[in-house]
C-alpha cells in the first residue's frame, strides 16, 4: 500500500484499462477460436502468444464459454501486469 501511495493515480493504468475494454473482447474471441481450432484460418494470421490456451483442441461447443473466460482472465492479468506503465511506477516496498 505504501508503494501505491506514491503513484499518480490519475495516470495509473488508464491506458491498460482502455486496452482491456476495447481489445479484450476481440483478442479473447480470436484466441479461443485459435485454441479450439488449431491449424484454422485464424491461427495462420495470429502470432503465438502464451495467453492462447493449449490442450483444448476440438473442444465441444458447450466448453467454449469456459475456455473463453479463461482467456479473458489471462489477458486481464497480462494487460494489467505490464511493467512499462509510466504512471504506475511503484517504488520498492521496504
Amino acid at each position: 500500500m505504501d508503494a501505491a501511495k506514491t503513484v499518480k493515480s490519475s495516470q495509473c493504468g488508464w491506458g491498460m484499462m482502455l486496452s482491456l475494454v476495447v481489445l479484450g473482447p476481440i483478442y479473447s474471441g480470436v484466441y479461443t477460436d485459435v485454441a479450439i481450432h488449431p491449424g484454422g484460418i485464424l491461427q495462420k494470421d495470429t502470432a503465438p502468444d502464451p495467453d492462447i490456451p493449449t490442450g483444448v483442441a476440438g473442444a465441444k461447443w458447450y466448453e467454449a464459454p469456459g475456455i473463453w473466460w479463461c482467456v479473458v482472465e489471462r489477458l486481464s492479468w497480462t494487460i494489467q501486469g505490464k511493467p512499462y506503465s509510466y504512471g504506475c511506477a511503484f517504488r520498492p516496498v521496504k
